[in-house]
């Protein structure tokens, strides 16, 4: 996929899109290979991120700060970059 920049520095990751947690402060991903897979998030910010988003809707765009260390952001990026691109 051409155009998609790697995240590769893990100071710099981000959300940009907005999460959403029904079940126990976790959510459920599906996959185009047809699997499934339930994310427990850890981290504070995370957590932060996602009631900020539950409580203002309009807010999710604006939320664009840099998680150094972040778990959750680290496992986003271990299960949604292929193995071609080298960062699992």
């Amino acid at each position: 996929m051409r155009g998609v920049e790697q995240p590769v520095n893990p100071c710099n990751w981000r959300f940009c899109d907005p999460l959403v947690s029904y079940h126990l402060k976790s959510s459920t991903f599906g996959f185009a290979d047809a699997h499934a897979d339930r994310r427990k998030w850890m981290d504070e910010r995370t957590l932060e991120f996602i009631q900020t988003n539950k409580e203002n809707p309009a807010s999710h765009s604006g939320m664009d700060t840099a998680t150094p260390d972040n778990e959750d952001l680290h496992w986003l990026v271990q299960h949604f970059w292929s193995k071609e691109r080298g960062l699992r």
